[in-house]
């Protein structure tokens, strides 16, 4: 696996997880920032790498 896959892979977990976050934090607002963080995150991996 080369590096480059690596971090999109990443990237798109993080993404997901944040998605994930979001939908279970419509009851909570610390899951709801830990959700945007996540995508933040994983849309930057992205964009980085």
């Amino acid at each position: 696996m080369n590096d480059r896959l690596k971090w999109v892979l990443l990237g798109i977990f993080l993404i997901i997880t944040g998605l994930g976050l979001l939908g279970v934090g419509l009851g909570g607002v610390l899951s709801i920032i830990a959700g945007i963080c996540a995508l933040i995150a994983g849309i930057l991996f992205i964009i980085n790498r």
